[in-house]
C-alpha cells in the first residue's frame, strides 16, 4: 500500500499565454512540491476552482507528510464560491 502522491502541478500567471507544470520525479513528489511552495509565496492571491476546499489542502497534507512547511496566511479567491 502507497500513500498518496501528487503528480503534477500546473500554473499560470496573468499575462502568461501558456500554463508551466511540475512533474513528480518517478514516484516523489518532494522536490515538486518544495518547488511551488517557493513559487505560490512570490504570489500575494492564488486563485484556483475549488482551492479552498481542495488544492490547498490536499497541498498542505503533502508538504507536512514530506517535512515540508506548509502554506501560511495563503490568501486565495476560490472560482468555485463565486459562481
Amino acid at each position: 500500500k502507497q500513500d498518496k502522491r501528487v503528480i503534477c502541478i500546473s500554473y499560470k500567471e496573468a499575462g502568461w499565454k501558456q500554463p508551466k507544470h511540475l512533474i513528480w520525479n518517478n514516484g516523489d513528489d518532494t522536490k515538486m512540491l518544495a518547488e511551488f511552495q517557493k513559487i505560490a509565496s512570490k504570489y500575494e492571491v492564488l486563485i484556483g476552482q475549488n482551492g479552498d476546499e481542495f488544492d490547498i489542502k490536499v497541498l498542505n497534507g503533502m508538504m507536512w507528510m514530506r517535512g515540508l512547511p506548509a502554506f501560511k496566511n495563503i490568501h486565495s479567491l476560490d472560482t468555485l464560491k463565486m459562481s
